[in-house]
């Protein structure tokens, strides 16, 4: 949660910096109300340059718990004692969550993700905190772009 925290004021930093910066040629407009107007390739190559190319030693993951749990609910829940965990075995961090809303525009399931840096050591860990939790059956760790083999939680208690 503190490093969701950083990163938005981080982001907010250098929309901030790029906009005093910018040369009055540039696609960026700020309307009467104060709104910021820029078109997508602009924003995307601002947002790029603030966060820079991913990490190529870094695993990326995606916890997702079928639970319907407000955002305050899922940090205080699973996201901060997941990042102490995280932490103490300096394994990575907890980057944020999510919310998958259905139809009903009700909450499906929420997610986690979660940048570690040894992956073979890291799954089990996470699985061990997320069940003791409370982490519901069918919470699921899925790794990249990888839909077909995601990591149960509950099946692979080690």
């Amino acid at each position: 949660m503190k490093t969701l925290i950083a990163i938005s004021i981080l982001a907010v930093a250098g929309l901030a910096i790029f906009l005093l910066r910018r040369k009055t040629e540039d696609p960026v407009s700020i309307d009467a109300e104060g709104r910021i107007t820029m078109s997508g390739p602009e924003l995307l190559a601002m947002l790029q340059a603030q966060a820079g190319d991913p990490d190529p030693n870094a695993n990326y993951l995606y916890i997702e718990i079928p639970a319907a749990l407000s955002p305050l609910v899922r940090g205080e829940k699973y996201e901060d004692p997941l990042e102490e965990t995280l932490t103490k075995h300096s394994l990575g961090t907890v980057d944020g969550g999510g919310s998958m809303m259905n139809a009903d525009k009700g909450i499906d399931y929420v997610g986690i993700d979660v940048t570690v840096y040894d992956l073979d050591k890291s799954l089990p860990i996470i699985a061990k905190k997320m069940r003791a939790l409370g982490a519901p059956k069918g919470t699921v760790i899925r790794h990249g772009d990888d839909e077909t083999a995601p990591y149960d939680i509950w099946d692979n208690q080690k």
